[in-house]
């Protein structure tokens, strides 16, 4: 039976290990093999959140405004 990080006393050494600097700095990804289908997808999003945002401030705006005239 395989012991734990925990039982075998390491589990301090890779909480210490993944909280340096240097070791947070490697990302690891899944590998993009079509580059061109990458960027489109980003673009994509982008605009897909970029159209969210426009659509909640003018939400918010329109709230705000049809409440400040609501007493009229």
């Amino acid at each position: 039976m395989k012991k734990s990080n925990h039982e075998r006393g390491l589990a301090k050494h890779c909480f210490a290990r993944a909280q340096d600097e240097s070791y947070a700095r490697i990302r690891e990804h899944t590998p993009i093999y079509d580059v061109d289908a990458h960027l489109r997808q980003q673009r994509k999003n982008k605009r897909r959140k970029a159209l969210l945002d426009s659509t909640a401030l003018f939400c918010s705006v329109l709230f705000a405004f049809s409440f400040f005239f609501m007493g009229e």
